[in-house]
């Protein structure tokens, strides 16, 4: 994960703000049982980032005395998961009864092959932008805003379960 930030005082009036973020992360032999064989796992990515840039502007004793303050942000971001498993084979799973000392039965499941759940991608992504006029009073003790903003999304997802089939 990291962030980085960027604040530029271009003009006394005018203030340009930049900042991206991303982040990544990955987890291996991951949906492993007790009773699976270590093939049966697979991998999970998870990423993403983002970019803000923000410019303010104040412009002073323009309106009724007090300053006004024009804001303009702009953030996008996108993002995505992945689950990939080691071997894309279909999956066996075998049951075993065993007689315990007591006289019961205990039952346990193994697994081998491909696993079928890890089958999946999907992104995300982010876009809005904002705009606010606020108007000061030349004291600051109070203040006006008018603002508007506009977003949109989109999401992707696929999912693929027992692609392969299972053997039991």
């Amino acid at each position: 994960t990291g962030l980085l930030r960027l604040d530029w005082v271009i003009t006394d009036e005018h203030t340009l703000t930049v900042r991206g973020d991303v982040t990544r992360s990955t987890q291996d032999a991951t949906r492993i049982g007790a009773f699976a064989v270590p093939s049966f796992g697979g991998t999970t990515r998870r990423t993403g980032g983002g970019v803000l840039a923000s410019l303010t502007s104040r412009f002073g004793n323009e309106v009724f005395g007090g300053t006004l303050i024009n804001e303009a942000k702009v953030y996008g971001n996108a993002s995505g998961n992945r689950g990939a498993p080691y071997v894309q084979i279909p999956a066996a799973r075998v049951r075993v009864t065993s007689a315990l000392a007591d006289g019961t039965a205990g039952v346990s499941t193994f697994s081998a092959g491909g696993n079928p759940s890890l089958f999946n991608d999907d992104t995300q992504d982010y876009v809005e932008g904002t705009n606010e006029l606020s108007w000061q009073s030349p004291n600051g003790g109070h203040r006006v805003k008018l603002g508007g903003l506009v977003n949109a999304s989109r999401y992707d997802q696929w999912t693929a379960f027992n692609p392969y089939g299972t053997y039991s």
